[in-house]
């Protein structure tokens, strides 16, 4: 599923110029699930994550949330 949202969202991204270059997503993906409570937490973490992602590789992240 999450590999035909990101074929879909890139052809289409294309097809319409959006982009000066070709876009394209990166390998792989990774998925959560959260509960009602959590979803004020997760807005919050994914409002910073670009800012957060430059300073830290997301590998290391993710072994920091016992997640890998």
């Amino acid at each position: 599923m999450i590999k035909q949202a990101k074929d879909k969202t890139s052809h289409y991204i294309n097809k319409q110029k959006l982009t000066i270059e070709n876009f394209y997503w990166q390998r792989g993906f990774t998925a959560f699930t959260v509960s009602e409570k959590g979803v004020k937490k997760v807005y919050q973490y994914i409002k910073i994550q670009k800012m957060r992602h430059l300073q830290t590789r997301i590998e290391k992240e993710l072994i920091s949330l016992k997640i890998v």
